[in-house]
């Protein structure tokens, strides 16, 4: 009648085992899931924000060139009205 008790108890034992153990696994699986969707749109977020980053850099690039060309133009202006109060 022991023996049979410790039996039942060793299988019972195992049985929660392996529950536990199935338990385990299936967790790992969601976070490894979860991780992977996390990275995933990570990665969308920040090739969003680097297009993003690009598309200001050559807004500023641009402007900075028509300010050039604006203030060249400025400074002929002036230099030729000065000329032209000379003459």
């Amino acid at each position: 009648n022991k023996e049979r008790e410790k039996e039942e108890l060793m299988e019972k034992h195992e049985s929660e085992v392996k529950l536990y153990k199935q338990k385990v696994k299936h967790l790992m699986y969601e976070h490894q899931t979860n991780l992977s969707e996390t990275k995933a749109e990570h990665m969308v977020a920040l090739k969003i924000s680097q297009d993003n980053h690009n598309d200001e850099e050559e807004q500023l690039i641009q402007d900075k060139k028509k300010l050039r060309t604006a203030q060249k133009e400025q400074e002929l202006a002036c230099i030729n009205e000065i000329r032209n109060i000379k003459l």
